[in-house]
């Protein structure tokens, strides 16, 4: 491979491999150069192995600057959670017909 060839190929490498932090992609390099028999194999190794952990810290960092745009943003109220009498009534009437329920097939079980 002439010098021609040689920067064309690394420019079409660092094309393939894209952005990934310089700790996954020293981690890959490493990896790549204990394992791949050919260096055709070395670029396809190293992006298959960073792409899981690059997205998952790409998705990460969205994540974190979201949080710091809406760290100043107001808040919602947070209110108790209460029923008016006739809900409060109903659900009364609903778990006591419940109860009276299981008990009677506690009772039909026990008959068996």
């Amino acid at each position: 491979m002439n010098e021609d060839d040689r920067a064309e190929w690394i420019k079409e490498a660092l094309e393939a491999i894209g952005d990934v932090p310089q700790d996954l992609l020293e981690a890959a390099c490493k990896k790549a150069k204990q394992q791949c028999d050919h260096p055709a194999k070395i670029v396809p190794f190293i992006c298959r192995e960073t792409a899981e952990l690059t997205k998952f810290r790409q998705e990460a960092l969205r994540h974190a600057q979201k949080q710091a745009e809406n760290a100043n943003a107001p808040k919602l109220e947070k209110k108790p959670f209460e029923l008016d009498d006739s809900d409060r009534k109903g659900l009364a009437a609903d778990i006591g017909a419940l109860a009276r329920e299981l008990e009677r097939k506690a009772r039909m079980s026990e008959t068996n």
